[in-house]
C-alpha cells in the first residue's frame, strides 16, 4: 500500500499494466483480507466489511481508500509472474512495501491458514531466485509474512525477522546474511559501521 500522491499513479500503473498482461481480479479478494486498511481500521487477516468474496469484490470499489487505491498486486501487473501465482490458487500474493527501517522491499503476504504456502514449489525455489536477483541488481529485501511472523528469504535460506529490525551483510560471492537487532537504532548503528 501507498500513500498521498502515488494513489492516482498506482491506480494509471494498474491499469496500464492488467491492460498489458491481460489480466483482472476476477474472484480473487485475498487483499482485502490478508491487508491492514487504515482508513477503515481494519485488522490484518480479517475481511473488509464491504468486501464480496467471490461475488463481484469490492462494494465501495469507486470510492474506496487511499490505502487500496495505492495497492498494486504484482500478480495483475508483472507478466513475469506465471499463472501458478494467481493469488487464490497460489494461496499468497506478492506485492511492493517499506520494511521497518523504511527500505522499499518485496513483499509475499501468505494466508495464514496455508502457513507453507510458500515453501512449496515451485514457490520457494522462485523465492530465492528473486532474492539472489533483488540482492545482486537493488540491495532489495524479499519478505514472507504470514500471519504476524516475517521472513527475509535470502539466496539459500529463509531467516525469521518477526519483530526485529536486521541488515543483510554480504558474507561471499553470492552469499547474504541477516543480522538481527531488537532495536532499530541498533540495526542503523551496526549498518553505519560499515561504511
Amino acid at each position: 500500500m501507498q500513500d498521498g500522491d502515488d494513489e492516482v499513479s498506482a491506480e494509471e500503473f494498474i491499469a496500464t499494466r492488467s491492460a498489458t498482461t491481460g489480466r483482472a481480479c476476477g474472484s480473487c479478494s485475498l487483499c482485502c483480507k490478508f491487508l491492514p486498511i487504515r482508513e477503515l481500521e481494519k485488522p490484518e487477516n480479517q475481511w473488509c466489511v464491504h468486501c464480496r468474496p467471490g461475488r463481484g469484490g469490492c462494494s465501495i470499489y469507486a470510492d474506496r481508500p487511499p490505502s487500496c487505491r495505492g495497492f498494486v498486486c504484482e500478480w495483475l501487473a508483472n507478466p513475469h509472474l506465471g499463472d501458478e501465482w494467481f493469488p487464490t490458487r497460489a494461496k499468497m500474493f506478492v506485492c511492493y512495501n517499506h520494511d521497518p527501517l523504511g527500505n522499499i522491499g518485496l513483499y509475499v503476504i501468505v494466508d495464514p491458514s496455508r502457513p507453507d504456502a510458500w515453501r512449496r514449489e515451485p514457490y520457494f525455489s522462485q523465492l530465492k531466485v528473486w532474492a539472489l536477483n533483488n540482492l545482486r541488481s537493488r540491495q532489495m529485501r524479499l519478505y514472507v509474512n504470514v500471519g504476524r511472523h516475517t521472513f527475509l528469504v535470502l539466496p539459500d535460506a529463509a531467516v525469521e525477522t518477526t519483530d526485529k529490525f536486521h541488515i543483510v551483510v554480504p558474507v561471499g560471492p553470492e552469499r547474504w546474511e541477516a543480522r538481527c537487532f531488537d532495536t532499530k537504532e541498533e540495526a542503523l548503528g551496526a549498518l553505519g559501521k560499515r561504511h
